[in-house]
């Protein structure tokens, strides 16, 4: 069974570098362009790290204040089409990733500086754990990095993730991707579901934009094809309180909408989230929500969680 949902918004992150001067052409608006996420700002402004640049893949491998925010992503399934007006399958009820009973639904957060956190530690885990243990639906993180509180509401808390500061959709533009790493970690660590949210990186530093949303179906596809009992979510960019980065921005998200209701149509297990109109849904969100040009505050990554929260919480068993 596969289907297509929109929830709220998309979300920026850069990792502190320069941001180039580049922008998209209005050609490369209507394909999939994979923008990455931004330079994230990790905790040091050379948080990428990784190998140069190797150019698009053809292989395949607590409760923070609403702030005034929207509180509900919206799975919109009623009449057979998303909010963003994608496919819905009818059959979703039928696909169920996620074990039964009282063991916890691994979710791996998968992404940027923006996944890791940066600068509130847990981010987006944090709310979104709040929630799920709100509904009495069992949630563990997984993944090779670990960070946040110890615990929330009393419960002790998942600190894994696989957020990468720095991180683009793949290695490019001197920066390293998730691309490279991602199977491997798919492997070790067998989610249920898969939070991902890539592109602010390669949006901040102008990698070859056009081709952004291209790199994106490419570890998507080695995701889906790693895992392909697993649930992918994947969120569009939020926006960055830069007014210029946004139209790079809107295009890539543009891409990745494509990207997903391609892969939905060829039968793959796939959600979108709108992250960018979550935070453009509060006219305050450059001030409330946004720590810096690219990465949200307590208050942002609460936003987030909202968002993530109903699109997934259909597919959590619900506890006792």
């Amino acid at each position: 069974m596969v289907f297509l949902v929109a929830g709220c918004s998309g979300m920026v992150s850069d990792l502190g570098a320069d941001r180039p001067d580049s922008s998209l052409s209005p050609s490369d608006a209507g394909g999939p362009s994979d923008a990455g996420t931004s330079t994230d700002a990790g905790p040091s402004p050379s948080d990428a790290g990784g190998p140069s640049d190797a150019g698009t893949r053809t292989d395949a491998g607590p409760s923070p204040s609403d702030a005034g925010g929207p509180t509900d992503a919206g799975t919109s399934a009623d009449a057979g089409r998303s909010d963003a007006g994608l496919p819905v399958d009818a059959g979703r009820d039928t696909f169920m990733p996620c074990p039964t009973g009282t063991t916890a639904c691994r979710i791996m957060p998968l992404g940027d500086s923006i996944t890791d956190g940066v600068p509130v530690g847990g981010g987006y885990r944090v709310e979104l754990f709040h929630l799920s243990n709100a509904d009495k639906r069992a949630i563990t993180f997984v993944g090779s990095q670990t960070n946040g509180p110890a615990t929330v509401d009393g419960l002790q808390f998942p600190q894994h993730h696989e957020g990468h500061s720095g991180y683009t959709i793949d290695t490019i533009g001197g920066r390293s991707g998730i691309y490279p790493l991602v199977q491997q970690s798919l492997t070790t660590y067998t989610p249920h579901i898969v939070l991902l949210m890539i592109g602010t990186n390669d949006v901040s530093i102008g990698a070859d934009l056009a081709n952004a949303p291209k790199r994106l179906g490419l570890l998507l596809d080695r995701i889906t094809t790693t895992s392909p009992n697993a649930l992918v979510v994947v969120a569009k960019l939020i926006p960055s309180t830069d007014d210029s980065m946004n139209n790079n921005v809107r295009t890539y998200n543009t891409g990745v909408a494509q990207v997903v209701e391609q892969r939905v149509a060829a039968g793959k297990h796939l959600l979108l989230v709108d992250m960018y109109e979550t935070f453009t849904a509060n006219p305050s969100f450059k001030t409330q929500w946004m720590s810096d040009w690219l990465h949200p505050t307590t208050d942002g990554y609460a936003a987030m969680a909202r968002t993530w929260y109903p699109t997934i919480k259909p597919f959590l068993a619900p506890g006792p």
